[in-house]
């Protein structure tokens, strides 16, 4: 009989249903009980809120979806569900994982914090408080705890209180309730902000820790601030009399820039809006697109309209320092641009993709880098001066220098990791995969990490149970079991970044990926060293996740193995590449909606453009400039054929030749 679980204490692995695996606790409430679970149909983390065993705890969970169903703000926690039986007994609400710090605990922990970072932080803040005024949602426990400081900023969480009467004056936290409250309504809120923004800026409470009393006007001091009319800009927000605040979330933040001796552009009063010209030569810097992303952008050569509509998708989503919200606000403000019809920028630059974004600008000496005396010297003389100039290069432009291969810029790299988390409260993400690995085999022991790495190929070399016990002079059956301990003990915490990536890769190409595609998207993302090999852990991913993926030989016998997503029957697979084959060898070419229907017929399971997929994996298989499939090479005589049959006479020889070779 199944052990009972217990909702209070879920151990990291507990399957719950179909759907999620815990990976951990991230911490407990009164009303509820948080954790991060592995949603194990897409792929992605999610926080699981599991409400305690009471009726208020229950209908908590409630009011929070409804409040934040309706939203959707990148700087505003997104809901996914809400679950009666994925734990017994107990109502669980599915959210987006916000990744961080609470503010209260990145305050303490940041002491002497950059002006740009305070500012950057107050504009989150503002920003989501002026969606919440516009969507008629009051927060009700605004207050540094619930809000999270992380890669993408702040975000706002928490709206368990947000659905309650507006007349319930006594939620909430009281050393952030507006003392004048008659009623819950956008201006508590805005007060609450206030308090936030104030100990953001100052470092303390205004009101010395305590609830602020009817009245009651806050300690506030000029030397408190850099920037001195800051002071007057908080003697207005938390004046104990209402009518003389801010009226708006907008107005405060535009008070706010004002303090900081920024001048507001015509516009930016207001919520976000969609481009403002259709010029390609406008900066992005003049768009309603955050700083942060135009920081971002700017730092892999991208300063323009024109410049971004020339991105691919694929590179947006290669781009340093952007995590989920702020990629999905470039992709959706380059759509914009697109239904406009903003040209792309003639001859855009490549993407640039920086070693480590986040160092940008850092003027620390390079020699403080944990490197050798002799590469750190070598780096030097070549201009890389200071942490935040070798930050910005290129893995191209460092294997370009004499003497640095690709196992010397990923140990670059990991010094540039290990320098940036030693003044960083948010967990970095990976820099290398032998990060990756490093972290996930951490709790093997004695022969379990060689095991596992010889088994999959991590380390490049592939070898049987039989040959690792020669090597490793014992028996075959001990092999046998120090690899099923090892996989059981396997950190699945540490394979999450790559698991994300490739389920990515995988949805993107529609749930068939050729293993070398794969491989490509994972060296681009991660610098590969000369040891660790990215095929191997790929191989343990699909090993630990056999519900979902699959690694099927290639059906033609030869080239490379093809990963499937676990809708994708591998039988009907080598029936479509099969036929495949067939419909190309035929000549002419037959018509294209003719072969589609034949490719969706035998994989019906692909819901993609089975011609793309047809020459994605077989290599030698082309498509004419009508999508005709056919075979390569093409006989002269044939190819001239059907050019004749196409094309108005008479034809010059030149025209002739560029014809038969298109």
């Amino acid at each position: 009989e199944p052990r009972a679980l217990d909702p209070e204490n879920l151990q990291p692995g507990t399957r719950l249903g179909n759907d999620y695996e815990i990976r951990d606790r991230l911490g407990q409430g009164g009303l509820a009980t948080v954790y991060a679970a592995l949603h194990l149909v897409s792929g992605s983390t999610r926080a699981l809120k599991v409400a305690r065993p009471e009726p208020r705890a229950a209908e908590a969970l409630q009011t929070e979806l409804r409040a934040l169903r309706e939203l959707d703000h990148r700087s505003i926690v997104g809901v996914v569900d809400v679950s009666a039986g994925l734990v017994p007994d107990r109502l669980t609400l599915a959210m987006e994982r916000v990744r961080g710090v609470p503010l209260s605990r990145w305050l303490v922990e940041n002491p002497n914090p950059a002006r740009e970072t305070l500012r950057t932080f107050a504009e989150d803040l503002l920003g989501a408080l002026a969606y919440l005024e516009q969507k008629g949602v009051t927060h009700k426990d605004l207050k540094p705890d619930n809000l999270i400081v992380g890669d993408d900023g702040l975000t706002v969480i928490d709206f368990s209180l947000a659905g309650l009467p507006s007349d319930a004056l006594f939620i909430g936290t009281a050393r952030y309730r507006d003392a004048s409250l008659h009623v819950w309504d956008a201006a508590a809120d805005r007060y609450a902000a206030a308090l936030c923004l104030f100990e953001l800026f100052a470092g303390r409470h205004p009101f010395d820790d305590e609830a602020p009393a009817p009245g009651d006007r806050p300690r506030i001091d000029a030397d408190d601030f850099d920037q001195p009319a800051l002071a007057a800009f908080f003697e207005k927000a938390l004046s104990p009399d209402r009518e003389a605040r801010h009226p708006s979330a907008p107005a405060m933040r535009a008070a706010l820039l004002e303090a900081l001796g920024e001048k507001l552009k015509s516009g930016q009063i207001e919520l976000p809006q969609g481009p403002s010209s259709d010029s390609p030569e406008l900066p992005l810097s003049a768009t309603s697109l955050s700083q942060p992303v135009v920081a971002a952008l700017r730092r892999v050569g991208v300063r323009t309209q024109g410049e971004l509509v020339a991105l691919t998708t694929a590179q947006v989503q290669a781009v340093g320092g952007l995590g989920k919200k702020k990629r999905k606000e470039v992709l959706d403000f380059q759509a914009q641009l697109r239904r406009r019809n903003v040209p792309p920028a003639a001859g855009a630059a490549p993407v640039r993709r920086p070693l480590w974004p986040a160092l940008e600008g850092d003027p620390t000496d390079l020699h403080r880098l944990d490197l050798s005396a002799s590469l750190a010297e070598s780096l030097v003389r070549k201009g890389f001066t200071t942490v935040g100039r070798l930050a910005t290069a290129t893995r191209d432009d460092l294997t370009g220098l004499p003497g640095i291969g690709p196992a010397k810029v990923a140990h670059i790299v990991q010094a540039l990791q290990r320098f940036d988390e030693s003044g960083s409260v948010v967990e970095s993400p990976p820099a290398t995969l032998e990060a990756i690995w490093t972290r996930a085999s951490t709790p093997l022991v004695k022969k379990q990490e060689p095991i596992v790495a010889d088994v999959f190929g991590i380390r490049g070399r592939i070898l049987t149970q039989e040959e690792l016990a020669d090597e490793l002079r014992t028996t075959q059956a001990e092999v046998s079991r120090q690899y099923r301990f090892g996989l059981e003990r396997i950190d699945r915490n540490g394979l999450e970044p790559l698991a994300e990536l490739v389920h990515e890769e995988l949805e993107l190409a529609g749930g068939v990926l050729r293993l070398d595609e794969l491989v490509r998207a994972i060296d681009e993302r991660w610098p590969p060293g000369d040891e660790l090999h990215a095929e191997g852990l790929v191989r343990l991913l699909v090993k630990l996740d056999e519900t979902r993926l699959s690694l099927e030989p290639n059906p033609e016998g030869e080239g490379p193995e093809l990963l499937l997503a676990a809708g994708i029957p591998a039988e009907a697979l080598g029936s479509f590449v099969k036929t495949a084959r067939q419909l190309a060898t035929q000549w002419p070419p037959a018509d294209p909606d003719a072969t589609r229907r034949s490719l969706r017929t035998v994989l019906p399971e692909y819901d993609r453009d089975h011609l793309s997929l047809a020459i994605r994996l077989l290599s030698d298989l082309r498509l004419t400039d009508s999508n005709e499939l056919y075979e390569t090479p093409v006989m002269l005589r044939k190819a001239l054929e059907y050019v004749l049959r196409r094309v108005r006479l008479p034809i010059g020889i030149e025209e002739l030749a560029e014809n038969v070779q298109r």
